[in-house]
């Protein structure tokens, strides 16, 4: 793979369900916990607050998900895209 990124979420088996179904990614492995979904290139390793990507950092705070990470997933069509996952039920941050 072209790159691998451990990415923090708040429910392993639901965000396998959301990329696998509506991004196009492939489950290679779930451990639960834990789980690796892999698109063309890219490799993530989905991994919710029971993994020790949770741990606290050297000055007590915990990682969280939805920080500072950023993913980009290129697809053909953001608008249409975006309008099938707002049908979907899924929710978009906003600038305030």
């Amino acid at each position: 793979p072209m790159a691998i990124i451990r990415y923090l979420v708040n429910d392993t088996a639901e965000s396998v369900a959301f990329y696998t179904e509506k991004l196009g990614f492939k489950l290679q492995n779930n451990f639960g916990p834990f789980a690796i979904i892999a698109k063309d290139d890219l490799t993530l390793w989905l991994a919710d607050p029971r993994t020790s990507a949770a741990q606290p950092m050297l000055d007590g705070s915990k990682p969280v998900p939805g920080g500072w990470n950023r993913l980009v997933i290129e697809v053909d069509d953001v608008a249409g895209l975006v309008e099938t996952l707002k049908a979907g039920g899924a929710k978009f941050a906003t600038k305030s």
